[in-house]
């Protein structure tokens, strides 16, 4: 165990170069509420904030033989959650385009029956996307979109960590996104029908 009292940040960071997970847990803690607080104050959602710190901690991780050549921990840590933090605001900037794109390209139509016809066929197709899932994935992706819980939250109540609840969810979203990629030219048919 590490005593941070008597314990250098430079033999941590040593230690954790050598795959030590005390001094992993140590260096998590010392500095991950704060790059969390950044990148909410960026993103505005504490999902996606959650999502930078468990990136940015895992590549510390991943990338932990290559500490030994990091003289100032503190600001290379802080310089690589900003630019993880910029990646995510150039990915929501060109999804909110892409969206805004399709917005003005698709025809305005009221809320009808047709159209409640078409929301409907979505949601049937999303819930046996996620009856599909594996039940660890399911009742994550539900804990998450239904609940609203975080990836802590949820790593709590199942007695796992939040890595692993995001490994889980990403594995969901890849699955329905195949899913619905199977489906894809049905919808498309589907609601050019409903559009002409």
């Amino acid at each position: 165990m590490i005593d941070p009292e008597n314990t250098s940040e430079d033999t941590i960071l040593t230690l954790l170069a050598d795959g030590n997970e005390d001094a992993f847990r140590h260096i998590f803690s010392k500095y991950s509420d704060r790059i969390y607080q950044v990148a909410l104050g960026y993103l505005r959602s504490g999902t996606l904030a959650e999502e930078v710190v468990q990136d940015v901690f895992m590549r510390v991780w991943t990338g932990r033989a290559g500490l030994r050549q990091v003289h100032h921990f503190e600001g290379w840590l802080f310089i690589m959650s900003r630019n993880h933090i910029l990646n995510y605001l150039e990915k929501l900037a060109n999804e909110r385009k892409a969206l805004h794109s399709l917005r003005l390209s698709a025809p305005q139509w009221e809320e009808t029956t047709d159209r409640r016809l078409v929301d409907r066929q979505y949601e049937d197709l999303l819930r046996e996307a996620v009856v599909s899932l594996s039940p660890m994935q399911k009742d994550i992706y539900r804990m998450a979109r239904e609940e609203q819980l975080t990836y802590d939250q949820i790593g709590r109540k199942l007695g796992i960590s939040a890595l692993t609840v995001k490994t889980h969810m990403s594995r969901a979203l890849r699955h329905i996104r195949h899913f619905f990629r199977a489906y894809g030219e049905t919808i498309r048919l589907f609601i050019s029908l409903f559009t002409r």
